[in-house]
């Protein structure tokens, strides 16, 4: 029953996208002018996303509330949501992009910075110079409310941590070339 309400929406959406579609002569769908000029107007807000803006909280939490200042043996699994929420005047477009191209934690160790793992680092910079494309549905997310995007698991970036006093913080993009945006900082100790 689901599987069919699903197939007939998806059937029904396909057809009124035909309708307001062109096709080339080699049979590429191009959409209308009012989606094309849309999508332009969705890139162009991601170049520059003022509107937007971006928390670190602990997946262990309640999300609405952040952690900051826990404590972590050394070897723990150390892992933070990344969480959006914008006031553009409508719904944003999020397309799941490629971790190494879209997102860059930022940590400190008693106020020095930390640097990935030269893999991480290597991964990074190939990706700064050549983007992966990754293919998925955007979401869309509507203004006022918070989301889920990510998830930052410190030993992918930095392996595992000695103790200290650590600060975190991240940075994300939206389209390749666009303004990055700033997460909070959030502390804990490693013991």
């Amino acid at each position: 029953m689901y599987f069919t309400a699903v197939l007939t929406l998806l059937t029904l959406a396909s057809l009124v996208a035909a309708q307001e579609s062109k096709v080339d002569d080699r049979g590429h769908v191009i959409g209308s002018d009012e989606h094309i000029a849309a999508n332009k107007r969705m890139h162009d807000l991601m170049l520059n996303p003022t509107t937007i803006t971006l928390r670190l909280g602990s997946p262990t939490l309640d999300k609405k509330v952040p952690e900051s200042g826990a404590s972590y043996k050394r070897g723990d699994s150390i892992r933070f949501d990344l969480f959006i929420t914008h006031s553009f005047t409508e719904p944003i477009e999020v397309v799941e992009g490629d971790l190494y191209s879209d997102m860059r934690p930022e940590l400190f160790r008693d106020g020095d910075p930390i640097p990935y793992l030269k893999k991480v680092q290597d991964l990074a910079d190939q990706r700064e110079k050549k983007p992966e494309t990754i293919r998925s549905v955007p979401s869309h997310l509507m203004a006022g409310n918070e989301y889920l995007i990510g998830t930052v698991d410190t030993k992918n970036w930095y392996g595992d941590l000695p103790p200290g006093h650590y600060q975190l913080s991240v940075r994300r993009r939206f389209v390749y070339g666009g303004k990055w945006i700033q997460s909070d900082s959030l502390t804990f100790e490693v013991l």
